[in-house]
């Protein structure tokens, strides 16, 4: 059976903020919405990747489809909440990391393979427009002002998750360069960093209903 943490992480512990938000589901605003379809899709995804796995089918296809996924939603998420760009860059600049993305899947890393490449590029991109948004919050008064507490706990979660995804993934392919095996410590210690992820999220779509 595949690890109790692993399920608890990924196809777990996205249904209670999912549930949370569902409760008030005609009062969600457009980043919310795309994060409870975000929420209910990961669970789809990662409890038919668990029950691959636990047959022992290559799951990994899996994570090619969710990494574009995660960056999708949460540029989407970022961007809605903290307005950093007008909607045509921000179509322009979603196509060229898809593009990237397809690209790497195709011709680089197959679906039979850990999309490393595209985790650590994507993961990167996250890192850097979450810190943008927060400093956007310090310079402009008004942004700072009708922020809300559940949109920051949201970008702290996304950043602690792709950050360390970058970390993870680095040195999973550091291993791979001199033929050495990632110890199972180190994903354990990634479904930590899940598990902080969707309790961020929990808190966030606590303090959100409290005020819808």
């Amino acid at each position: 059976m595949y690890y109790l943490k692993d399920i608890i992480s990924d196809s777990i512990l996205p249904i209670f903020p999912a549930l949370i938000l569902g409760s008030r589901y005609k009062k969600l605003s457009a980043p919310f919405k795309s994060l409870f379809y975000f929420l209910l899709i990961t669970v789809a995804l990662f409890s038919f990747s668990n029950y691959l796995a636990d047959r022992l089918i290559n799951n990994l296809f899996i994570y090619h489809f969710y990494t574009i996924l995660n960056f999708i939603v949460f540029t989407f998420f970022l961007n809605e909440s903290f307005t950093l760009f007008k909607k045509h860059l921000y179509l322009f600049f979603f196509s060229i990391v898809l593009a990237a993305c397809i690209f790497n899947t195709l011709f680089i890393e197959s679906i039979k393979e850990f999309d490393s490449n595209a985790v650590i590029f994507t993961n990167l991109l996250l890192v850097v427009l979450s810190i943008w948004s927060l400093i956007r919050c310090l310079i402009n008064q008004n942004l700072l002002e009708n922020l809300k507490y559940y949109n920051l706990f949201i970008t702290f979660g996304v950043f602690v998750y792709a950050a360390s995804s970058i970390i993870v993934y680095s040195y999973f392919k550091y291993n791979i360069l001199f033929s050495r095996r990632t110890s199972n410590q180190v994903w354990f210690l990634y479904d930590n960093v899940m598990i902080f992820k969707y309790t961020c999220f929990i808190i966030a779509a606590f303090l959100w209903r409290k005020k819808a």
